[in-house]
This record gives structure tokens, C-alpha cells and sequence, in this order.
């Protein structure tokens, strides 16, 4: 995941070795996304978009660089797709 130290420090990680531990990463990360996901229950493109931009900048219609948001987006959908079968 790609977390910014700020997201780290504000859930109570401060050194460099939490940060890059793995698991920290995903966890916190998974956190982020929740967060994500309930500020915008009934977009998951504004929710995808606030992981790249922020809430904020979702909120005011900023739109994530190079079709970001279409990407993850289009991603989850071949991923859904893929595990379908073992469902």
C-alpha cells in the first residue's frame, strides 16, 4: 500500500521500522480504505478517488491523476471476475 507518513503518525505509528513493516502497512492501509468507503457509502468512485486525493479533495471534486480512480476501479472488477468461480 502506498501509506504517507502523515496517515502513519495519526494512528500512533512513529518509526520507520512499524512503517514499513508489513502488516503494519496493509492494516493501516485497510483502515484508510474503510475510512474511504464510509465518508462516501454510495460512490465507490469518490471512495477510490479520496485514497489518492484525500476526503477532502473528494469531497470538493478533485479528480485523481492519470485515470487513477478508472483503474482501481476497472481492477476490481477483473478481480471479481477471477475469484467468482471459488465463490
Amino acid at each position: 500500500m502506498q501509506v504517507l507518513r502523515s496517515n502513519f503518525l495519526a494512528r500512533g505509528i512513529g518509526s520507520d521500522a512499524q512503517a514499513n513493516d508489513l502488516a503494519t502497512n496493509y492494516r493501516i492501509g485497510a483502515q484508510i480504505i474503510r475510512s474511504d468507503q464510509a465518508a462516501f457509502p454510495n460512490s465507490a468512485w469518490k471512495a477510490v478517488a479520496a485514497y489518492n486525493v484525500g476526503v477532502y479533495g473528494a469531497k470538493i471534486g478533485r479528480v485523481p491523476a492519470n485515470n487513477y480512480t478508472n483503474a482501481i476501479l476497472q481492477w476490481r472488477n477483473e478481480y471479481e471476475k477471477a475469484i467468482a468461480p471459488y465463490r
